[in-house]
């Protein structure tokens, strides 16, 4: 958060939407975090929009949220919304990396694509 007289700006905030997108509503608490009644609800809402691109990932048929470590192997299906962009999908390639990672990361060298 950056601090200035009466303005506290908050950056780098990220909402992971999915396919789905929604509507938010921001709530403002002027330090006593520890009393739920010094939650304020700001006017307005906060659109986050559907992702034009989404991937699932499939322990044998079944959809899964996360893979174990000991999974050997799983697939991933990466989609795009129709007509929300295009690229060649010939072209396109997929990076894993640790949660607490950015894609800058390159994948670790024991991860093999096949």
């Amino acid at each position: 958060a950056k601090l200035a007289g009466e303005l506290v700006r908050f950056d780098g905030i990220r909402i992971a939407t999915a396919a789905t997108g929604g509507q938010f509503r921001v709530c403002y608490n002027p330090g006593r975090l520890m009393d739920r009644y010094s939650w304020h609800l700001l006017p307005g809402t906060m659109s986050a929009h559907r992702l034009p691109v989404t991937f699932t990932a499939f322990v044998g048929a079944t959809a899964v949220d996360s893979v174990p470590r000991s999974t050997t192997t799983f697939k991933i299906h990466v989609e795009r919304t129709p007509f929300g962009t295009y690229t060649d999908v010939a072209n396109w390639r997929i990076r894993l990396v640790k949660d607490q990672y950015g894609c800058g990361v390159r994948t670790e060298p024991t991860i093999a694509f096949a």
